[in-house]
């Protein structure tokens, strides 16, 4: 019976990888499976079962979800694209949509930049140590395309899967910090207003 806990138990391990794996795919290449207008499709397996893209940046036909205005950044005569979301509020969505776009490490941990080299993602929810994720931040996340002619300034890893901006880039993502913070926290002010306002005398002060 301890040998049968033990394959039981390293089962359940393997599944979850498993699970991961595919998650991690879902959202890596959702671009590519669920491409933008002007691109093409593609197709991709796992476990002979097809994949669907995870676009981390909200449902795209929820109003709720606010698309900033979007800035281009030009460095060494090449473009790189900054569009900020903002997600919806709970309020604004149903309790199992909340839950999937909050991902596996939540709304806290997902919130900042995620980077994108040809549509790839290759880093995601960072705020490269510009400011502490914060918990009024939580919905805020930013799309950045880089193209693959600035990897040696981005020192982008063999894997693909790192990136650090040049210093210049960096003064750059402060000023967007800056823009779109306050916008991310008004959705959390509004809320606590609208609570606060009603003419009701109340033990607790609910936030």
């Amino acid at each position: 019976s301890i040998v049968g806990d033990g394959r039981a138990a390293d089962g359940r391990r393997f599944s979850e990888k498993m699970n991961l794996v595919h998650l991690h795919l879902e959202r890596t290449f959702h671009r590519f499976l669920n491409p933008e207008r002007g691109f093409s499709t593609k197709n991709m397996y796992f476990n002979n079962t097809q994949i669907t893209g995870f676009d981390p940046f909200g449902p795209s036909n929820n109003p709720a979800r606010v698309e900033l205005p979007s800035q281009k950044i030009r460095l060494q005569g090449e473009e790189i694209k900054i569009q900020p979301y903002i997600l919806p509020h709970r309020s604004k969505v149903s309790e199992p949509e909340y839950k999937k776009y909050a991902g596996e490490e939540g709304y806290l941990q997902n919130q900042g930049f995620y980077i994108y080299r040809n549509r790839r993602l290759i880093q995601h929810s960072t705020w490269f140590r510009l400011i502490k994720k914060e918990e009024l931040n939580k919905l805020i996340r930013v799309r950045v395309d880089i193209p693959n002619s600035l990897d040696e300034l981005w020192k982008i890893d063999v894997r693909k899967s790192l990136a650090q901006p040049p210093e210049s880039v960096r003064n750059q993502f402060k000023t967007v910090i800056n823009r779109i913070e306050g916008a991310g926290k008004m959705v959390f002010k509004k809320r606590a207003a609208k609570i606060s306002s009603k003419n009701i005398v109340s033990i607790w002060s609910r936030e």
